[in-house]
């Protein structure tokens, strides 16, 4: 049985009413990841309100610390030790006055976390950290192999549960984090068929309080087409054999034996459903633009070498 954990950061919009029902409509857990410390800024009061509505849908509310607000602009993985426990702490107890319940996992603002953040946790009484994505560079401290990059492990005290990550083409080292934001809704079911096709126990997928909103310039605003996508993953993996949705409060400190097992296989989205992707998300960056036309260009340029005259004479010699 594949175990599938769908987290959600909620940071910089904090209305998170549509998700939770959604989520709620269909019997479906998942864990809110919370950026308790804008409450110093400019959210104010909607932290606190986010914070009390998730806890009292019976969802999990989990710590997430984008310490910018405190004015320490390098993140977690910039702070020593004892400055990280702090603001661990803190924010352990930010959570347990709005919500009644003390946080038992954490993840780093931008995944900026080190093996000091680690020990901040385990020092705070955190049952673990989910800050690791293999191939981003703030995390790499953290020290994950890539063998085990979607295992279930024990670091230094604590366990560490990384967002999962997959293969775009095969026999490439591409890898790309399974995110509601960064793949299409095809990726999504085909990674977490696979998942379950190659018997691999956690396929944890990342998301955004933003992730069903779109920002016109001045604020956040509802996009129906990103809450269609969200609905109809919700409703692929409810339904999906061999998928069980679990949230992190499933796991324990005990949870000893499920941090041995084998390294993780390579799951591959493939070359049509990266292609597809490229010009889904074709805007959004010139990694897109290029991948999504180098066919079309490569093809143009073969067609007008053919109808050359070295083209032509080339065809004259290998066809009869």
């Amino acid at each position: 049985m594949t175990n599938l954990l769908i987290s959600i950061d909620v940071e910089e919009c904090f209305d998170v009413s549509w998700i939770a029902g959604a989520l709620r409509d269909r019997g479906i857990p998942a864990t809110f990841f919370l950026d308790v410390f804008a409450c110093k800024g400019h959210a104010g009061a909607s932290v606190s309100d986010a914070a009390a509505f998730l806890a009292g849908e019976g969802m999990d509310v989990q710590l997430h610390t984008h310490t910018g607000h405190l004015g320490i602009e390098h993140g977690m993985s910039g702070c020593a030790v004892d400055e990280q426990r702090r603001v661990i702490s803190d924010g352990v107890g930010l959570l347990r006055e709005w919500t009644g319940a003390a946080a038992t996992w954490h993840r780093a603002g931008d995944l900026r976390a080190d093996r000091n953040t680690l020990s901040a946790c385990r020092e705070e009484g955190m049952v673990g950290d989910s800050s690791f994505i293999y191939g981003w560079p703030q995390c790499a401290a953290l020290g994950v192999e890539r063998e085990r990059r979607n295992n279930l492990q024990r670091i230094d005290g604590v366990l560490e549960l990384p967002v999962s990550t997959f293969l775009t083409v095969p026999f490439s080292r591409n890898y790309r984090h399974y995110d509601l934001d960064a793949c299409t809704l095809s990726e999504l079911r085909v990674v977490a068929a696979k998942a379950v096709e190659a018997e691999q126990e956690f396929l944890v997928m990342l998301a955004h309080s933003t992730s069903i909103f779109r920002f016109d310039g001045t604020g956040y605003i509802p996009d129906a087409g990103k809450r269609d996508m969200m609905m109809r993953f919700l409703d692929a993996v409810r339904g999906m054999d061999g998928l069980e949705v679990s949230d992190y409060r499933a796991f324990r400190d005990s949870d000893e034996a499920r941090t041995e097992r084998a390294g993780s296989s390579d799951l591959c989205a493939g070359l049509v459903l990266t292609y597809g992707r490229a010009w889904s998300h074709f805007d959004r960056s010139i990694k897109h633009k290029v991948f999504a036309l180098a066919p079309i260009v490569l093809c143009a340029a073969v067609v007008a070498w053919l109808v050359s005259d070295s083209g032509r004479q080339f065809l004259r010699i290998i066809l009869p």
